[in-house]
């Protein structure tokens, strides 16, 4: 299965964080029985990463996991870049506000901030899985022959998610496992 794995945000490009989401990815692929053919690290512009998502396309990827761009301020883009790709609609997904408020102890709705209810959207038809260690959920698109399991950036929220969803998820994806064993 062709694999490609996306960091996606303006922080890592310019060295202010490092990428270690994209080498713990890649562990946990390979305990799975296969690995990325590519890691790409990508800025918070829309045409880049809409251009990189159709060239991973294009280039016969059949699982693209990102991880980036789902937060609650202007500059996470991820969502709207694959919804603009596809050409698929959004919509706020009721189970993301429930867990919301159950999570917050809220009363209501209304408590939320616009920037959970960004993080509550998800496109029209895709599988969201709520997040164990934080707020933005794993979103799941499939088109055609490719899928996309879209994740925040904190690390923490990214091992999460894959314990809590994503290994599970993929593990029915790929036929072997590997193993390794380091020589000294």
């Amino acid at each position: 299965v062709e694999i490609e794995v996306f960091a996606i945000g303006t922080e890592l490009v310019m060295g202010r964080i490092y990428d270690t989401n994209s080498f713990w990815i890649a562990e946990q692929l390979a305990k799975l029985g296969d690995w990325p053919r590519r890691i790409t690290c990508l800025p918070d512009d829309d045409a880049l990463v809409i251009g990189a998502f159709a060239d991973t396309i294009q280039r016969g990827a059949r699982v693209i996991i990102t991880t980036g761009g789902l937060g609650p301020t202007p500059d996470d883009r991820t969502l709207d870049c694959v919804c603009q790709l596809f050409g698929l609609e959004q919509e706020v997904r009721p189970e993301t506000i429930e867990s919301f408020v159950q999570r917050r102890n809220l009363t209501d709705t209304s408590q939320l901030s616009e920037g959970m209810r960004k993080m509550a959207v998800a496109p029209v038809g895709a599988r969201v899985y709520q997040n164990p260690a934080g707020w933005a959920p794993l979103i799941v698109v499939e088109s055609g022959p490719a899928t996309f399991y879209l994740m925040p950036g904190p690390p923490r929220e990214v091992q999460g998610l894959w314990n809590a969803h994503l290994n599970d998820l993929l593990k029915n994806v790929f036929r072997t496992a590997t193993a390794a064993r380091r020589v000294w």
